[in-house]
């Protein structure tokens, strides 16, 4: 687990420098139960990571878990703050975490990309949240198709998942993988499931 553990810090260090001159924008790192009331405003809101990267709820918790960033409780995945703030620190990133309560619960934010101080101020989660329906402030596109696709192919070896995993993830995402690094994509703010083939017996799963 060691060695998957390193190559997920990897993975997500290399993403995160990637995307840093990107506009900023908070992501949720834990996307709310679809029994959460409030789930549909924050997702508009706050895109969850895990569609950032085109990875479904379950694919992504386990990968978190992996890097030692969430721990399993229950049938919960928490973040663990003090490895976040540790992986920060040793990478030297350019991101930020951190929560706020929305709806008596608590919620687990990062940042990433670039603020700028005339033309796109940094603002902490709860002002987005005020703000919601202020379309300046929506999710920015991103154009990050060859980093996710690179993220992907580094999380099908860490070993964590069925083996065949990648060769569906690069299926369902053939179009944007082969799109021009300058090109647009909008970062969705719905799960998308990742059909994960298992090698033993050919079947398909839902991670």
């Amino acid at each position: 687990m060691e060695k998957a553990r390193n190559i997920g810090l990897l993975a997500f260090a290399d993403f995160f420098i990637a995307v840093a001159p990107q506009k900023a924008h908070w992501y949720n790192l834990m996307t709310p139960s679809t029994s959460d009331a409030s789930r549909a405003d924050i997702n508009a809101v706050f895109p969850p990571l895990s569609s950032l990267l085109n990875l479904d709820k379950t694919t992504m918790e386990k990968v978190l878990e992996a890097c030692s960033f969430s721990r399993r409780k229950g049938d919960q995945s928490l973040p663990t703050l003090q490895a976040w703030d540790n992986f920060i620190a040793e990478y030297k990133l350019d991101i930020e975490v951190t929560t706020f309560i929305i709806a008596s619960k608590r919620r687990y934010f990062v940042r990433i990309g670039s603020f700028d101080a005339s033309r796109h101020p940094a603002k902490m989660p709860i002002h987005y949240w005020r703000e919601r329906n202020n379309i300046k402030l929506s999710p920015p596109k991103l154009r990050i198709n060859k980093i996710t696709a690179i993220f992907a192919e580094r999380v099908g070896s860490m070993g964590i998942l069925c083996n065949d995993w990648l060769s569906d993830y690069a299926d369902d995402n053939a179009e944007n993988i082969g799109m021009d690094s300058d090109a647009e994509s909008v970062v969705p703010s719905i799960e998308r499931s990742i059909e994960i083939k298992s090698k033993e017996n050919g079947k398909c799963c839902i991670l």
